[in-house]
């Protein structure tokens, strides 16, 4: 019988541990060393908090301990942070007792990754939040489009009586107008915000190199930066492969990022995209020198109607977000204050709907590198 459960122990999927009542690893079987990324022989005989250091050995032995005093079930989430990645993790300790003797008291620990599961409930999550407010956009817009519109034409109808007033009350009622018929822009370009995003339709995919999008858009905004002093450099390794993407929809989420990174260095500085491609994914990174985002707004960034500057609706980043998830990728923000941002575009590499062989990540001295930069010719140079 000994033989048997250890040999269903060996064989089991998920992680399972024998700890005693100070915390010792008894038994580990062959999962454990797979799930939290280290060897059975060199975690058996070890305390919890010498085999996983970092507080993750820890908040394991305090829940044996909850399960050995209380004598029932304890379940715990947690998440591993191991050496090259964050894996979500549920623990079920099952107490047991062979004797009377303390010293015989310990539980069996089961754990089991529950990462992708957490990852496809977030993006039901989100894809259910998109739908609601694609249809409160469509109701917004419908609503707020026509008393705009009217509001508008009657500012211009009183600016045109403007003659009958007496000329010191005609330059003030002129600036109340102008700033008036500002907001009412300003709430026009909200409500075609949302219009936008309600009516964003399925993505056209193709196959598209997307080296092609970043080079136009750079070309695209050459004058705008060289104006503010701001150099544009693009990076880009060998290994970037072609994806199926919308182009038109990607190249809106880039520009988006480019402009905001221009926006950001009202002194000039220096505007990076960097492409690089490492284990299945492909990232376009966004990097400005400009005056960064402090920390407490960061987990806002990308929210609907959220937005840092005096006259910006906060459209732009929620559509760049919606736009790189629609492909299947998340959208990342790396910023300090008076440093700069970097905005990451993390999309899958897959071409005609499978996945593509990467290589890793090619040494500097592979990188082919474009610069442009204030005062130098209209074409890309390579060095």
């Amino acid at each position: 019988m000994h033989d048997y459960l250890y040999e269903v122990a060996e064989d089991l999927e998920d992680s399972l541990m024998v700890i005693d009542n100070l915390g010792s690893i008894l038994y580990a079987n062959p999962a454990t060393s797979i799930l939290y990324e280290q060897p059975v022989e060199s975690i058996e005989g070890k305390k919890l908090s010498e085999a996983y250091p970092g507080g993750l050995g820890g908040r394991m032995f305090r829940a044996v301990q909850a399960a050995v005093d209380n004598g029932r079930l304890v379940v715990r989430n947690l998440t591993a942070g191991l050496p090259d990645v964050s894996k979500l993790v549920d623990m079920r300790i099952h107490p047991f007792s062979l004797t009377s003797d303390p010293q015989m008291k310990g539980a069996i620990l089961l754990s089991y990754e529950v990462t992708e599961r957490e990852m496809i409930r977030e993006q039901t999550s989100t894809i259910r939040r998109a739908a609601m407010l694609e249809q409160l956009a469509r109701q917004m817009a419908h609503e707020l489009r026509n008393p705009l519109n009217s509001l508008g034409l009657n500012l211009e109808l009183l600016e045109d009586e403007f003659e009958n007033l007496p000329e010191a009350s005609r330059e003030e009622a002129a600036e109340i107008i102008l700033l008036l018929k500002k907001q009412v822009k300003r709430l026009s370009e909200i409500v075609d915000s949302y219009r936008e995003i309600a009516k964003m339709p399925p993505l056209n995919l193709v196959t598209y190199d997307i080296k092609k999008i970043v080079t136009d858009l750079t070309h695209f905004l050459k004058g705008e930066a060289l104006s503010k002093g701001i150099s544009i450099k693009v990076e880009c390794n060998d290994n970037v492969p072609t994806l199926l993407v919308d182009a038109n929809y990607l190249r809106e989420a880039i520009l988006n990022l480019m402009r905001n990174a221009i926006e950001a260095m009202p002194e000039g500085g220096e505007l990076t995209i960097r492409l690089t491609a490492e284990k299945g994914q492909v990232f376009i990174q966004v990097q400005d020198t400009g005056i960064g985002i402090e920390k407490e707004r960061q987990h806002k960034i990308f929210d609907l109607a959220y937005t840092t500057k005096e006259e910006g609706s906060g459209f732009g980043l929620s559509l760049v977000k919606q736009i790189v998830q629609q492909h299947g990728g998340d959208v990342y923000l790396e910023s300090e204050p008076q440093k700069g941002s970097t905005f990451t575009l993390q999309l899958p590499g897959s071409q005609d709907k499978e996945k593509v062989e990467l290589f890793e990540e090619d040494s500097l001295s592979e990188v082919e590198e474009f610069v442009f930069g204030v005062g130098q010719d209209d074409e890309l140079s390579q060095p």
